[in-house]
């Protein structure tokens, strides 16, 4: 009995071992980045570099802390392109994304930069065209203090209602998306949006 017990043991055994080097999953068919085709594997073998997280001048931070580029900026620079900075200088990367995610704050998304291009429905509220000439100005102790104001504002719950008014959010979520939809290149480089 303990005889028969080994060979059925040791069989079993013996079968697993030849089954090890058949492969036990399909293979994964890749491509590399100019589109042509490589070895098969059962395994990624390529890494894919993006930023999960950036924000553009329609987050109230960042517009509010001098930042101008727009989603449309942030999508052609991240994909290889040349793009003017918030100093002025031609900026590009040494080696574009694969992939990016636009994630500008959810709330007020898209009026910090229709302040700065002082949009009349915006500017109409006496905070919002102090806002206005402060982004639009070189005073950067008044931009400061513009930015603490509207943090109090946001903090006792008064801020003015073009600020929270769901309109300019939508609108900003949309041209987002279509912009992304506009930089995406299957193969070369994933444009994507979520907001913070």
């Amino acid at each position: 009995m303990f005889k028969l017990g080994m060979a059925i043991v040791a069989g079993i055994g013996l079968a697993a071992l030849a089954s090890c080097d058949k492969p036990t999953s399909k293979l994964a068919a890749t491509v590399d980045r100019n589109g042509g085709a490589t070895t098969d594997t059962a395994y990624p073998e390529h890494a894919y570099f993006g930023d999960t997280h950036v924000h553009t001048g329609w987050s109230a931070d960042a517009g509010l802390d001098g930042a101008v580029t727009s989603p449309e900026d942030a999508f052609r620079l991240a994909s290889g392109a040349e793009i003017k900075s918030n100093t002025g200088q031609m900026v590009k990367l040494d080696r574009p994304l694969d992939w990016m995610v636009i994630t500008d704050h959810s709330d007020a998304m898209g009026t910090i930069n229709e302040i700065a291009a002082g949009n009349p429905k915006m500017i109409s509220d006496p905070f919002l065209k102090k806002m206005y000439e402060a982004l639009n100005g070189d005073d950067e102790m008044a931009r400061k203090k513009t930015v603490l104001e509207l943090v109090d504002l946001q903090s006792n719950k008064k801020l003015p209602t073009q600020l929270k008014n769901p309109r300019w959010m939508v609108s900003a979520w949309w041209k987002t998306a279509d912009i992304a939809d506009k930089y995406d290149n299957p193969g070369k480089f994933t444009a994507l949006i979520g907001y913070e």
